[in-house]
């Protein structure tokens, strides 16, 4: 378990305004990537993050705040085959996936991110903003996250969190926006979103959003003991934890359990 926490630690607070997280802007990535395509095949080679310029706003970030951006976009990825000397740009939309080789392999899913309206879930974008995102819950419904931790005034006040998430195998990831201080009720009917025509799902969220019923102190239930197994390994690794550490795996622990549990839901009310 401890390995698990030191993994989601490195997974979680590394920033930098660059295509791909973990590595700088327009420098070559190190380690050699498979590049799976839409028509079945793979490419290996090396990929090259892009500039920091008005390209690089098309950029993916752990800096949310540049998703505000109307070109956050990732058309297009650098990338030399193997034995090549010159990179050659392939399309974002011809390409599934991306995984990188290391001790901890990562995998960066082609995204088509859409924003909708909470009360009406109307969509607003008719064309999506492409990203390349690593999946933090990987069920029937997938959820990649952004966690922006504020280390100035007000604290954890002014912490935003940032969500794109899918069903499995849709081409759509939603996007949503909340911040630390935002309620259960507030963030559930955001949900919606992943299955707007289903009656039972739409019920259940009406449902869930009742403090008193059955199915919020359940869901609750699952949540403070997923909480509290994080609380008391913060606790006991507190010297080796920043605050950016502590609070963004608590957000992960939270919203990971919340599109888990909400998942296993929507699969249940679709058979």
């Amino acid at each position: 378990m401890n390995n698990f926490y030191l993994f989601l630690i490195t997974l979680l607070s590394f920033s930098a305004h660059s295509q791909f997280i973990y590595w700088k802007a327009n420098e070559e990535i190190p380690e050699q990537a498979m590049v799976y395509m839409n028509d079945n095949t793979t490419k290996t080679g090396y990929i090259k993050n892009n500039k920091v310029s008005n390209v690089g706003k098309r950029m993916l970030t752990l800096d949310p705040k540049l998703f505000r951006h109307g070109d956050v976009e990732a058309n297009a990825i650098l990338f030399k085959a193997e034995g090549s000397g010159s990179y050659v740009e392939i399309p974002a939309n011809n390409i599934k996936y991306v995984v990188f080789s290391g001790d901890e392999p990562t995998r960066f899913d082609r995204i088509n991110v859409y924003k909708f309206e909470r009360k009406s879930l109307e969509v607003k974008d008719k064309e999506p903003v492409t990203m390349f995102q690593i999946p933090r819950v990987d069920d029937y419904v997938v959820m990649y996250a952004n966690y922006y931790i504020n280390l100035g005034r007000n604290g954890s006040l002014n912490d935003e969190l940032y969500f794109y998430v899918n069903q499995k195998d849709s081409d759509k990831s939603y996007y949503m926006r909340f911040f630390s201080f935002n309620k259960d009720k507030q963030i559930f009917p955001y949900l919606k979103i992943l299955a707007p025509k289903n009656e039972k799902f739409i019920a259940y969220i009406d449902k869930l959003c009742d403090k008193k019923s059955v199915e919020y102190k359940e869901y609750k239930k699952g949540e403070e003991e997923v909480l509290q197994e994080v609380s008391s390994y913060a606790k006991e690794n507190r010297k080796e934890l920043s605050i950016v550490d502590g609070r963004s795996m608590s957000y992960n622990a939270k919203f990971s359990y919340m599109f888990s549990y909400i998942g296993k839901k929507l699969e249940q009310f679709s058979n």
